[in-house]
């Protein structure tokens, strides 16, 4: 996909180059890139059913674009989930996205009730060597990419699936439209 590919471009071109700020923390594109493949990594030694989603639960941390592209990376689409969302929709979105993999990134615990989801916090996943992923795994094409929640006329949560094709259509709308400039 053009979108992983430019980022792998900038992870090896501009390594130092920022990819994330917020008030606390920044991350660079090369951290970015060897922290989502080690990431990706474990998550493909994880025995997950081919293209399961993966749900990344925290808030706007440079952990979470790591998750999200170490999801991608390792085949399976992402649905991101914000610490404020009640317990009880986590437990429905978990039910009815049949997810089997919870990347918690929220420093606390989260509650999975009785649903049959590992759990796995990815800021344990330091090490040495950078794994490379398998290009041919990426999610690509018409696969779902991510997929987010939205509140569902009967209140239950609605998932709503965007391919990598969709994603793909968006960024490239947005970046020939609204030309990025070096350094922004």
């Amino acid at each position: 996909m053009k979108l992983i590919e430019t980022i792998k471009k900038y992870a090896q071109t501009q390594p130092d180059t920022l990819a994330f700020v917020n008030e606390e923390e920044k991350l660079t594109y090369g951290e970015l890139w060897s922290q989502s493949e080690r990431l990706a990594a474990r998550i493909q030694s994880e025995a997950l059913t081919d293209a399961s989603p993966i749900i990344v639960y925290g808030h706007m941390k440079p952990v979470m674009a790591v998750s999200f592209l170490a999801c991608v990376k390792a085949g399976h689409p992402y649905i991101p989930v914000d610490v404020s969302i009640p317990a009880d929709r986590i437990l429905k979105i978990i039910n009815s996205s049949k997810a089997e993999l919870l990347l918690n990134n929220s420093g606390t615990s989260v509650d999975t009730g009785d649903a049959l989801i590992s759990v796995v916090e990815p800021g344990v996943l330091e090490g040495d060597g950078v794994p490379e992923t398998d290009p041919g795994r990426w999610v690509d094409g018409e696969d779902t990419f991510y997929i987010i929640y939205t509140s569902g006329s009967t209140g239950n949560p609605k998932g709503v699936q965007i391919s990598a094709d969709n994603l793909q259509s968006f960024t490239d709308w947005i970046t020939n439209d609204f030309p990025v400039e070096s350094g922004q």
